[in-house]
């Protein structure tokens, strides 16, 4: 159980790490103005594809297969704790926890708070590009440039 812990742990760690280390430029995307013709916003377009596919992709992913992976091994705690306390009710129940469950229970709890906070930026991120991928089709019709 504590090389569990200590893999989940690191992966929590590692995670956290790149979201942070990425965290001024996935704010900075989210925070573009979209207003203007596409001219303007083009070397906003290549910068937010470029950060989405490079940077939030990756993380997204991470996150994603690090929640998966620990799930059942959590479930299992929650069934267990949940029969400890049906058992022997909650208040004696304390005493038979032991830490590196409790542990794994909250990384894993971080690691899904953190995946979903990604997955939501990532849906953000999603909705600018698909709006300038349409401001682009909309430019190239209107000067007869034909699309990619």
């Amino acid at each position: 159980m504590n090389s569990i812990v200590e893999s989940a742990s690191l992966l929590l760690t590692s995670i956290a790490f790149l979201y942070s280390a990425w965290s001024g430029v996935l704010n900075e995307v989210r925070n573009y103005d979209l207003a203007g013709h596409y001219l303007d916003l083009k070397t906003k377009h290549i910068h937010l594809k470029e950060v989405f596919r490079g940077r939030l992709i990756p993380i997204l992913f991470g996150s994603f297969l690090s929640t998966i992976i620990f799930i059942p091994k959590v479930i299992d705690i929650i069934k267990a704790s949940i029969k400890l306390n049906i058992e022997v009710g909650i208040f004696q129940a304390l005493k038979y926890y032991d830490i590196p469950s409790a542990v794994l229970f909250v990384v894993e709890f971080f690691l899904f708070l953190l995946m979903g906070h990604l997955f939501r930026i990532a849906l953000e991120l999603k909705k600018k590009i698909v709006f300038l991928n349409n401001a682009q089709d909309k430019y190239k019709r209107s000067k007869n440039i034909p699309s990619e």
